[in-house]
């Protein structure tokens, strides 16, 4: 049986995450995007903006909080619901500039590599939570 995720109304408002918005984006970027999603069962906004370099914002959306960059812990937890549960990390790390074959520019994201049969890793995106790929030894 496959877990059903369900989205509550959010705490948080939309006028709320553009006031958050606001303060970490002091020089005046546009919104282009805001996105309300579940990661790992925790409800965010993803905020993209319009500028070069820090793009993306993660707020969690029942307090208000800044969640991003992602902590290692978090990206674990959302690399782990992608794998089965009895799965082990073998390894967590942090890479400052990864490119996916169908990215023009690199991201930091985690690679986050599991002890099962396929040896899985699953690499999660540090500012967006988004699990960029799921590679095992099939590749």
């Amino acid at each position: 049986m496959e877990a059903v995720v369900s989205l509550s109304r959010p705490a948080v408002s939309l006028e709320q995450v553009f006031k958050t918005c606001e303060t970490y984006f002091p020089s005046g970027a546009k919104i282009c995007r805001v996105e309300l999603k579940s990661l790992s069962g925790k409800q965010v906004y993803v905020v993209e903006v319009d500028r070069q370099g820090k793009r993306y914002l993660l707020v969690d959306a029942d307090s208000g909080e800044v969640i991003s960059p992602l902590n290692c812990e978090f990206a674990t937890r959302i690399a782990r619901s992608l794998v089965h549960d009895n799965d082990s990390v073998v390894l967590a790390e942090s890479l400052p500039a990864f490119r996916t074959r169908k990215m023009s520019q690199p991201r930091p994201v985690f690679r986050i590599l599991f002890n099962d049969a396929l040896k899985t890793e699953v690499i999660v995106d540090r500012d967006t939570g988004e699990p960029l790929m799921i590679l095992d030894r099939g590749r």
